[in-house]
């Protein structure tokens, strides 16, 4: 809370009656004080969560999309594992591909989907179309997470799945590079990296491997963030002397200076619609 005070000339009953009230105002402000630091209580009822009960997966790598789909649909927070059959009931067979099934409690069928790619992909898959069909959320198991690490001596990009496994090096640049986005669709990533001795943005194709430099303006280009859709990228470019946060096209056409501050702006982050930008 942040107070101004002006000082003024008053009778001398007015200064009594402000006395009074600067002290009821500071008793007031300890009250409020003395309550924001009271912890804050989180309260999850188990009957917010829909009993689900998940059958073995048939078929010859059943028992991997089974672990997998188990894990995805606990870490969402949404269901109650039951061993027995519940309000819902998963099943299926998987032998390089998964057929999944859920049925009601009253036995009716309501999502019965084909899933490909690896086992793992598929358990993700299916978990996200039960997570969508059961509660209307959307899941985010066949997700991917980047990050930087040094496990080669250098600063590297790898990606993984959201929970960790499935870990890939995508960048083996032996320089520094750093500040990885995803693309919206998971196809792309873009990054921050030093091969030229200076920090340009380079664009990864997630499915190819392809690279390349889509920002490289004299000065400094660093920390690209993908808006909403996909199809702009917004970053610190120094170009014209002060770091300053610039709008692109995902291909690095088009910038457009977006603050003029004297200070160092960077970190640029989209609101989910895409209309605003918060930054450092």
């Amino acid at each position: 809370m942040s107070l101004s005070f002006i000082r003024v000339a008053e009778p001398l009953d007015s200064l009594l009656s402000m006395r009074a009230f600067w002290i009821s105002l500071f008793t007031l402000l300890a009250v409020a004080v003395g309550q924001a630091q009271d912890e804050p209580v989180i309260t999850i009822k188990k009957g917010d969560k829909l009993d689900l009960a998940i059958q073995p997966i048939d078929g010859s790598d059943g028992a991997t999309v089974a672990t997998v789909l188990k894990n995805d649909l606990a870490v969402s927070g949404l269901f109650n594992l039951v061993s027995s059959p519940g309000s819902f009931t998963v099943s299926g067979s998987s032998s390089g591909s998964l057929r999944g099934t859920v049925a009601d409690p009253g036995g009716r069928t309501v999502l019965s989907n084909d899933y490909s790619g690896s086992a793992r992909e598929r358990a993700h898959q299916f978990a996200d179309d039960i997570i969508q069909t059961l509660t209307g959320k959307r899941g985010f198991a066949n997700t991917k997470i980047a990050f930087v690490s040094t496990r080669s001596g250098r600063k590297e990009i790898y990606v993984a799945d959201y929970d960790g496994a499935n870990v890939q090096q995508l960048t083996r640049d032996g320089k520094i590079s750093v500040s990885p986005s995803i693309s919206p669709d998971g196809g792309r990533i873009a990054y921050t990296g030093y091969q030229s001795g200076y920090p340009d943005i380079y664009l990864i194709d997630t499915r190819s491997g392809r690279r390349e430099r889509v920002v490289k303006f004299p000065g400094t280009n660093s920390g690209a963030a993908f808006s909403p859709d996909g199809g702009s990228i917004a970053a610190t470019v120094s170009k014209d002397g002060n770091p300053e946060i610039y709008v692109m096209n995902a291909g690095g056409g088009g910038a457009r200076r977006i603050t003029r501050d004297p200070g160092s702006d960077s970190s640029p982050t989209w609101s989910p619609d895409g209309s605003e930008l918060i930054y450092t």
